[in-house]
């Protein structure tokens, strides 16, 4: 059997440990969707902007040939985005808007 000094320190050791692996949690979100025409049909080749309102730090992709687009990684909980697609060869764009909510 362990000591009363022993078993106190082990405790000790165990809360401390528990409370440094909660801080390391950081939740994350992915904002993906499919850009499409008025009439619904997908648009390859579109260039999507995913802008952090708060920092105006932006990240840029093209869809594929399904229209998809893709942004994962985003902390949940923080800032709102602003998405903007331009379909290929145009620069006129769409905007919305997304917030990102831990569920």
């Amino acid at each position: 059997m362990l000591p009363r000094k022993h078993i106190g320190f082990l405790a000790v050791f165990c809360v401390l440990a528990a409370s440094i692996l909660l801080a390391q949690v950081v939740i994350t979100s992915t904002i993906l969707g499919s850009v499409t025409d008025p009439q619904g049909a997908v648009v390859p080749g579109a260039k999507v902007t995913l802008t952090n309102v708060d920092t105006g730090i932006q990240w840029k992709i093209t869809t594929g040939t399904s229209g998809d687009y893709r942004f994962p990684n985003l902390i949940a909980g923080g800032p709102a985005w602003r998405i903007v697609a331009h379909p290929p060869g145009t620069d006129l764009g769409r905007t919305l808007g997304a917030a990102l909510r831990a569920s």
